[in-house]
């Protein structure tokens, strides 16, 4: 019987519209975007983002075999305005968007701050 094989599969953080963005979590070495992550895991990924303007937001990013689904959440006290991929998804907490290679989002708070990023998906 032939052997089915999970391809390695890791994120691509980077930053959207020239501005900075600083990705930390388990899955990452701390760091500025452009930064790819280390390998996924099964199960939980998570993510934490600060943007240029002090903005930040969670991403859990759960993995199960070779499908990946994103949630997007916010600090306590915060919620963002998210728009993802040219849609608008409401407010945060966002469950389970579905992600097939690439999520290109702008989180906005209510003061109008931006926190732009993109997240794609890379096999190995």
């Amino acid at each position: 019987m032939k052997e089915v094989k999970t391809p390695r599969m890791f994120l691509a953080f980077r930053t959207a519209s020239g501005s900075s963005l600083h990705v930390k979590g388990q899955a990452v070495d701390n760091g500025f975007a452009p930064i790819l992550s280390k390998e996924l895991q099964e199960g939980p990924n998570l993510f934490q983002l600060r943007g240029s303007k002090g903005l930040q937001a969670v991403v859990r990013v759960n993995r199960r075999g070779e499908e990946l689904s994103v949630r997007l959440g916010a600090p306590p006290g915060r919620y963002f305005s998210v728009q993802c991929n040219g849609k608008d998804r409401g407010h945060t907490p966002i469950m389970r968007m579905s992600m097939k290679k690439k999520l290109k989002c702008t989180l906005e708070d209510a003061s109008g701050g931006q926190l732009p990023f993109e997240i794609e998906r890379v096999t190995k």
